[in-house]
Order: structure tokens, then sequence, then C-alpha cells
């Protein structure tokens, strides 16, 4: 396998392997955040699963076209993302389809 040494190259070959990766984004509010994850849905190389923030979350439209790959775990606090971390930690453990 080459050494990948940019973001692009990245993209590439994560693409190319043709499967997609279940990824928690916990209190995924902040637009950097919802901007990385709807290009990794874009690129079909992700399962988006956000802890917290679902109603910023569905407010982007560009997640509109991914319902079927993107999915949410409740979370009231976002304001400290620990308690969404382990509510996921948990989840990840003891209920693997969540």
């Amino acid at each position: 396998m080459e050494t990948i040494t940019n973001f692009e190259q990245l993209v590439a070959h994560l693409s190319q392997l043709g499967t997609r990766k279940r990824v928690a984004v916990v209190c995924a509010s902040d637009d950097s955040t919802q901007y990385a994850v709807a290009r990794a849905l874009d690129e079909k190389f992700i399962d988006a699963i956000f802890v917290g923030s679902e109603e910023e979350v569905r407010a982007n439209p560009a997640f509109a076209p991914h319902a079927d790959h993107v999915s949410f775990v409740a979370a009231d606090d976002c304001e400290t993302p620990m308690q969404p971390a382990r509510l996921w930690h948990w989840c990840a453990r003891e209920r693997p389809t969540c």
C-alpha cells in the first residue's frame, strides 16, 4: 500500500474500497464537523451515527440525500461532550445496532 500524504489521497483510497464504515460523531453542531461528515457521505465511505445535535444536523440540507446512511442517538447535553461520548461508548459495546 502506498503512503497517504494528504486528504485527497485519503478520500480516493477510501472511496476505492467500496465499503462503508460506521462513524460516531458526537455533538456535531459546528459547520466544520458537519461539512466533513457530509463530504464522507457524498464519497460513500461512511454511515454516520450522530450522538446529539439531531436538530442541527437535520436542518442542514447536505444530509437530506443521505437519509439511509444517517442515524441518531439522543443526547441531552452537548455543552459537555463527555456525557454523549459515554452514552455512545456504552451503546457501541452493549448494543451494536444502536
